[in-house]
């Protein structure tokens, strides 16, 4: 569905699928200065989507757009090249294959307690469950 451009958002035909991500940065633009080669780096899930909450709709679809593997090319690759800004530095604790899924799994975790919030479900004093997440991220 999603290599055939029937993924809701993704007017890419023919789109490179997969959101999670992680690697080493093998090369560099001329004009950055907040990474180096061999940094480990993973992959923004929404590219578009760096901070702050996204409100208005018509920000919102073009924010949602640009999620990786869905509205635009994802990381199944042997290398991809990503604006500086699409990358978030791996903590020296996480191996690589903790890394690719933490993203989705914080952006899937942040959707879940903003949608209670505005559902008026998250209130103080009342209990919230979550589940651990092996090493690895996979259950």
């Amino acid at each position: 569905m999603v290599v055939k451009g029937g993924y809701p958002r993704n007017d890419t035909p023919r789109v490179v699928p997969l959101s999670d991500g992680a690697g080493e940065i093998t090369e560099l633009g001329s004009d950055l200065e907040r990474w180096q080669v061999g940094d480990r780096v993973m992959a923004n899930f929404t590219r578009d989507w760096i901070s702050g909450l996204v409100n208005e709709k018509a920000s919102r679809e073009k924010t949602l757009r640009s999620g990786l593997g869905g509205g635009i090319d994802g990381v199944l690759a042997e290398s991809v090249t990503m604006d500086s800004s699409a990358l978030v530095r791996i903590p020296e604790h996480l191996i690589y294959r903790q890394a690719s899924t933490s993203r989705c799994a914080a952006v899937t975790a942040c959707n879940a307690l903003a949608s209670a919030a505005k559902h008026d479900i998250l209130r103080p004093n009342r209990g919230l469950r979550h589940h651990k997440i092996p090493p690895g991220g996979m259950l």
